[in-house]
């Protein structure tokens, strides 16, 4: 159950947001983290009333209580979600479109199908080598699906490149190619002894 503190300050009544959620049972006891999640909880209930207008205050608001509750009692965050009545997979899934956002600035993050979002996340974590400006350009493509695909091309056709170079420059492989070299010298060389001998046959008959 939310409660609602009144205090008085310089005769004006303030009313402060308490959440109902039994933080102590995690460990979370200091007042400047409660009063932080009592901030933060009244600006993302605020929003998930007002729905999809707000996503991205949404999702603003999770990560940042997801941050609060980091350093405390495992599965603090988890039990939260269930209290504020948001699932897991979308409360991650706001988080990462609030990840992304802090990266590119572009509120088009907030739109993208959830499976997409995931197919970003997954890209950026296998291609270290991906830059700032691919992601804008994926999100901001007029088929942001499309052009994370042409970029997952270019990272693997790079990849098997490098692969088949290492493969071709690795000492046994080099080994084995210099083995194949001198067999074919000695074919090469019985062949012309071969050859020497029948012309100095055909030589004694002159």
């Amino acid at each position: 159950m939310n409660v609602l503190l009144k205090t008085k300050k310089h005769d004006d009544e303030i009313t402060n947001y308490k959440s109902g959620f039994d933080f102590s049972a995690f460990e979370i006891n200091d007042e400047e983290t409660l009063d932080e999640l009592n901030q933060k909880e009244e600006i993302l209930k605020k929003n998930i009333i007002k729905n999809v207008k707000s996503k991205q205050e949404i999702a603003k608001s999770l990560y940042e209580i997801q941050k609060l509750m980091a350093n405390h009692r495992t599965g603090a965050f988890i039990k939260y979600l269930e209290y504020v009545g948001i699932g897991k997979d979308r409360a991650y899934n706001l988080i990462d479109s609030w990840n992304l956002y802090q990266t590119t600035n572009l509120k088009k993050v907030f739109d993208l199908p959830q499976r997409l979002l995931t197919d970003i996340k997954q890209e950026i974590k296998r291609n270290n080598e991906i830059i700032e400006t691919e992601i804008v350009e994926i999100i901001e493509n007029e088929n942001p699906k499309e052009k994370l695909n042409e970029i997952k091309e270019k990272r693997e056709e790079k990849e098997k490149q490098i692969e088949e170079e290492k493969i071709i420059n690795s000492p046994d492989i080099l080994e084995k190619k210099i083995k194949n070299i001198e067999k074919e010298i000695q074919k090469y060389i019985s062949k012309i002894s071969e050859l020497e001998k029948e012309k100095d046959d055909l030589m004694k008959n002159l």
